[in-house]
C-alpha cells in the first residue's frame, strides 16, 4: 500500500482561489498510481490509479493498494493544474508498506461417498496456492495449484481412493 498526504494551492488574479470541481478550466486534480510490475511509464495500462480527487488549500490523505507482480513496484503521483496564474502542489509523509501474505490453510475436509476427498482452502485473493498430498510425510506430490479468485477455494482429490492413507497440505508455491 502506498499512502501520501497532498495539498494544492491555486493563485489567480493575485488572490488565492478555490478549485472548482465542475469547471474544467479550473480543475486541479491529483491522483496516486501504482505499477505492480515496477515499470517507469505512468501511461502504461497496468498502472492502477486512484480516482482523481481535489486537495485545495488543505492536506488530503490518499492511499492505494496493489499486489506486486515483480520484486519491486513503482508509485506515481499525478498533479495537474489548469487555469489560474500558478499552482503549487505539495506531497508529504509518503509511506509504502508491505502486507505479508497469509499462509494458505485447509479449513474443511470431507470424504465423499465415491471415495474422493473434498477440501476447502483459505488463502489471499490473487495469491498462488498449491495443494499437496503424501502418504508418509517424506514425499509430497503436488495434486493441483491455482491462482485464487476468492479467499476460499473448493478443491478435491479424485485419486484419494487409490491410497491407503493420504495427508494434505496447502502452501504458496
Amino acid at each position: 500500500m502506498s499512502r501520501r498526504w497532498t495539498k494544492e494551492i491555486l493563485r489567480e488574479n493575485n488572490t488565492w482561489e478555490y478549485d472548482v470541481w465542475n469547471d474544467r478550466n479550473r480543475l486541479s486534480p491529483v491522483r496516486l498510481g501504482i505499477d505492480p510490475q515496477g515499470g517507469t511509464s505512468p501511461t502504461a495500462a497496468r498502472v492502477q490509479w486512484t480516482p482523481r480527487f481535489y486537495s485545495h488549500l488543505r492536506m488530503a490523505n490518499v492511499a492505494k493498494t496493489a499486489v506486486a507482480q515483480a520484486s519491486f513496484v513503482t508509485v506515481f503521483v499525478e498533479m495537474k493544474g489548469s487555469g489560474g496564474e500558478w499552482h503549487l502542489f505539495g506531497v508529504d509523509d509518503c509511506v509504502l508498506t508491505e502486507t505479508p501474505a497469509t499462509p494458505p490453510e485447509i479449513i474443511a475436509i470431507q470424504a465423499r461417498r465415491d471415495g474422493d476427498v473434498a477440501l476447502t482452502v483459505r488463502s489471499d485473493v490473487g495469491a498462488s496456492t498449491a495443494l499437496e498430498g503424501t502418504e508418509d510425510f517424506a514425499n509430497w506430490t503436488v495434486l493441483t495449484n491455482w491462482l485464487n479468485q476468492s479467499d476460499e477455494t473448493d478443491v478435491w482429490d479424485p485419486d484419494a481412493p487409490a491410497h491407503r492413507q493420504r495427508f494434505y497440505r496447502a502452501r504458496a508455491p
